[in-house]
């Protein structure tokens, strides 16, 4: 039986030692070591962008370094330059792999659980996580960097020297990555590990040898540079360069009239204290050490996701009164969309696959339908192109009140996602107030737009959680609170992708019950996909349309009472089983169409050809010609009456601020309000940062402790200068990155709503962000 793991703590050092070495696994160690180094090699060869990626600015680093350190002279001022892109390597190397972070946090979550059901030995895991860059990136990498360094700068035009160079980079290229994977198993969260990794470099490269020598280190800091990895790779490489040379003292005068000695210079730098082969033995020795903290840190410690979710008990359906949106009726007819594909790795040749083949369907005010079909038969695709959100070309008619679809059909229309893109620290009246601020027409009243609020709230059930935050929502609550986000901006026509994804049979019940509701109180035309519904579910729905894989239609029409109406059209069919008691309908139509666990195509395209003969087909494309008469003898709306602008724009995609429901000012204000919020209730965020730059200005006063005026002090004047602006501003770009990663899901949902510019978006975070960095930097000061 797999026994959980004790934390360390409470265990003497031979039973870690023990529990390290020893699991009660089924296979050999070295059958559990192949596996875990086969997967990692094939994990690093299906993300082929981000290796592509690395190599690429590694070769992009070498060649502009190299250009900037052209043809060092044999002077005294070469000697301090090269002794200057001996640092700039170490450091490059260092941050080259600063981006194995993030992927190493996304792993941990599947090797918890592998790792509590004893898949494998911890250190099986961890070796094979390591192996391929100390086996083999490693190396490439290195290489692809300091190759075109090396002979283009001057340095020792000796071949030993370069294989040396390239493995001093290398070896602490692989120190850096263990390190940072470390880092990335022992914090909890990413921006945590990006900003204590941040001070961990400062500490690397402050006390490596060159910013501050070790000879003018104060007495509180000599021990600092033995802590520092980069600091054994600039030694070594500094005595493989500097050791037995000679230089000039300028370019004017011969070398026999006036020369340095680089060994003087080692020596007075304090370098001189070991070989360089000796440096490279602690380099190996740090490599190990830090290799070892990893092992035990990913043996012991979990990180466990906390969910502070908020229950409440379900609130009474509430009779509100909405004002009605104008009712839309869409119509699609032979509908077809294809993208082109890439078929060699060389981008060369183009196919083009087709994802939808003549689709057809309505959906009328007040009727919901779903679109359902098994993975790949593109249900998403086929919403994405109704609601206009795809940018390749589309084939076949789609109308809007039986006219051409136009660009003002966005103003018709919303899109509830798949995905819960909110802001997790603004509360649920906050969320659904920002998107009717901003997406309600500009001649609505703030009176108006608070009370549609709040009727959406108690349509939704959601009153009694207005005030609490998107974080602490179960995922039913959060489903509801991106359908209340879309309700506000008042659509006539409203996607779902996949609305009950995540959601227990109660969750997606209930959700399921609340779009009928509104779909029937605000006489709206409802169209989500999904996959595999229950019985209860399944009933609720008007209208079926449904896919096969490669995008054809098999049909569309009535579902009926538990399903009655497409149970009679498939089981009329050839080859149909009948429906047993007590199935579930959506469950045996998938299977019986070929879509279920045994799937074919196949038969999936006989039932299309069936569907194309069918009085079901008939029916429903006589219906969408009606529609198109009678929008053509004038018994319909037009779309520009339905939902017209205040403002004029003939090339409306195009036109700035005539995109937006709101003005250019009133996004700035709603979108400025919301970023201080989110900075404002994020405390964690700020203490970090602020305890991370108390830790620096600590860190730099006593480093640079009363520095000298004479030609060493200037030096050393100048190398402060450098590393505070350096450093002070990597730690404010990397954790607002962080902020602003987890950020770009609500974006992305948001431009595609058009809600406000982008433009307004960057700058507002940028205005959020100046007074915390104002005062953090004047504490720092």
């Amino acid at each position: 039986t797999p026994r959980r793991p004790v934390p360390p703590t409470q265990l003497p050092m031979n039973e870690v030692l023990r529990q390290l070495s020893s699991t009660r696994l089924a296979r050999p160690w070295y059958i559990h070591l192949y596996l875990c180094v086969r997967r990692q090699l094939w994990l690093e060869h299906t993300n082929v962008g981000l290796m592509a990626g690395r190599m690429i600015i590694n070769v992009a680093t070498g060649l502009l370094t190299s250009t900037l350190w052209a043809n060092a002279p044999m002077t005294r001022e070469g000697l301090e330059l090269r002794s200057s892109l001996i640092f700039h390597c170490c450091m490059s190397t260092v941050l080259s792999v600063a981006m194995e972070m993030p992927p190493m946090m996304a792993e941990r979550a599947v090797f918890y659980k592998q790792r509590e059901a004893c898949f494998y030995p911890v250190w099986t895991y961890w070796v094979a996580n390591n192996l391929s860059r100390v086996a083999f990136w490693g190396f490439v990498e290195a290489l692809l960097f300091c190759a075109p360094i090396y002979w283009m700068t001057g340095l020792r035009d000796y071949p030993g020297s370069f294989l040396f160079f390239w493995f001093a980079l290398y070896l602490l290229n692989a120190t850096a990555s263990v390190i940072f994977k470390a880092m990335a198993i022992l914090c909890a969260t990413l921006p945590t590990a990006q900003i204590l990794v941040g001070l961990l470099q400062v500490f690397f490269f402050l006390f490596a040898g060159y910013l501050i020598p070790w000879d003018t280190l104060p007495g509180a800091w000599v021990w600092a540079r033995w802590c520092s990895p980069q600091s054994y790779a600039y030694a070594a490489l500094a005595i493989d360069q500097f050791q037995g040379q000679v230089f000039s003292c300028n370019e004017t005068i011969p070398l026999w009239e006036c020369w340095y000695s680089g060994d003087f210079w080692l020596e007075q730098h304090g370098i001189s204290v070991l070989s360089q082969w000796g440096y490279m033995g602690l380099l190996a020795v740090f490599l190990g050490l830090w290799f070892l903290v990893g092992l035990v840190v990913l043996h012991f410690v979990r990180h466990r996701t906390r969910h502070c979710a908020v229950y409440v008990d379900s609130e009474e359906p509430t009779q509100v009164t909405l004002k009605k949106p104008p009712p839309v009726s869409l119509c699609w007819e032979n509908v077809s969309y294809s993208v082109k594909l890439s078929s060699s790795c060389f981008r060369t040749k183009k196919t083009n696959k087709v994802l939808l083949k003549s689709i057809s369907g309505h959906a009328m005010p007040g009727t919901l339908t779903a679109l359902m079909g098994p993975s790949g038969a593109g249900k998403t695709t086929l919403l994405d192109v109704l609601a206009g959100r795809k940018s390749g070309p589309v084939q076949g008619d789609i109308l809007v009140n039986g006219k051409p679809k136009t660009e003002l059909f966005r103003h018709l229309c919303a899109y509830v996602e798949q995905s819960d893109y909110h802001s997790p620290k603004c509360t649920v009246a906050e969320t659904l107030e920002f998107s009717a601020n901003l997406r309600l027409p500009r001649g609505t009243s703030p009176t108006d737009r608070r009370d549609l609020v709040t009727s959406v709230l108690a349509l939704l059930q959601l009153t009694e959680l207005k005030h609490e935050r998107i974080k602490d929502l179960t995922v039913e609550q959060r489903k509801r609170v991106s359908v209340g986000v879309e309700l506000v901006a008042g659509p006539s026509v409203l996607f779902l992708d996949e609305p009950t994804t995540k959601l227990d049979a109660n969750g997606a019940q209930k959700l399921v019950h609340i779009l009928l509701a509104i779909c029937r109180e605000l006489r709206l035309s409802i169209i989500c996909t999904i996959h595999q519904p229950s019985t209860q579910i399944f009933s609720l729905f008007d209208n079926l349309l449904l896919l096969h894989y490669s995008g054809t239609q098999i049909y569309f029409g009535p579902v009926g009472p538990l399903g009655v109406h497409v149970c009679q059209y498939f089981e009329a069919l050839p080859g149909v089983r009948p429906l047993q008691p007590g199935m579930n309908p959506a469950t045996w139509m998938l299977e019986e169409i070929g879509g279920g666990v045994a799937h074919s195509r196949e038969r999936g395209e006989t039932f299309g050809r069936v569907f194309e003969q069918h009085r079901l087909r008939e029916r429903m494309l006589g219906f969408i010609h009606g529609e198109r008469g009678r929008a053509q003898e004038g018994f319909t709306a037009p779309v520009d009456v339905v939902k017209k602008p205040r403002f004029h724009c003939p090339a409306f995609p195009s036109c700035g601020e005539a995109q937006y429901n709101a003005t250019y000012a009133r996004q700035m204000w709603f979108v400025l309000r919301r970023c201080m919020t989110v900075y404002w209730r994020s405390p964690g965020y700020n203490l970090i940062r602020i305890l991370i730059v108390a830790a620096f200005g600590v860190i730099f006063g006593t480093a640079y402790w009363r520095l000298m005026w004479n030609v060493q002090g200037v030096f050393l004047h100048l190398s402060w200068a450098y590393t505070t602006t350096y450093y002070l501003g990597l730690t404010f770009i990397v954790a607002g990155l962080s902020v602003h990663i987890g950020e770009r899901g609500v974006f992305n949902r948001e431009q595609a709503s058009r809600t406000y510019a982008p433009w307004v978006y960057g700058l507002c975070y940028q205005i959020s962000e100046l007074p915390y960095v104002a005062a953090i930097t004047s504490m720092f000061l």
